[in-house]
């Protein structure tokens, strides 16, 4: 709806809750990842970072969304996005990551599947790699609700 302004205004809201470059040098100072898998990948935001961050990696985002990485602006020779579940792509048996990323996933998956969802992570993540979860967590005020009401429903 919002066209050329899409990019701008995604950003502009998402910094109000997270800053995603802080994120992905956190991350990059902690592995030096070759295999990157995020599950639920949304627009791509957290996935240009992480291509940037990791520029001789190989990236796999998935989502339960049917067009995910649709505002990924990075090199798609080097970047994957597939409308999977993550126990799909778990099935599929692929190569291991040497990183699984959540970021502000989990309090969108219902609290029975919760488990199985970060356990995905685990078998997906090879031996001696990192798995990052970065939640959201849901606090008083009217800020907070605010922010929770966007989240889900925006």
């Amino acid at each position: 709806m919002l066209g050329h302004w899409e990019i701008p205004a995604v950003r502009m809201y998402r910094s109000r809750f997270i800053n995603i470059d802080d994120l992905g040098r956190t991350i990059a100072s902690i592995t030096n990842a070759k295999r990157i898998l995020e599950i639920g990948c949304g627009d791509g935001a957290v996935a240009e970072v992480l291509c940037r961050e990791f520029p001789a990696a190989s990236y796999l985002g998935i989502d339960v969304a049917p067009t995910p990485g649709r505002l990924f602006r990075g090199d798609l020779a080097r970047a994957e996005f597939r409308s999977i579940r993550s126990a799909d792509l778990l099935a599929e048996e692929p190569e291991p990551f040497d990183l699984v990323v959540i970021v502000d996933v989990v309090h969108h998956v219902p609290e029975d599947q919760r488990a199985a969802l970060l356990g995905d992570a685990a078998a997906l993540v090879a031996p001696g790699g990192t798995v990052v979860v970065k939640e959201w967590e849901r606090g008083s005020g009217l800020a907070h609700l605010a922010a929770y009401t966007a989240d889900r429903y925006v």
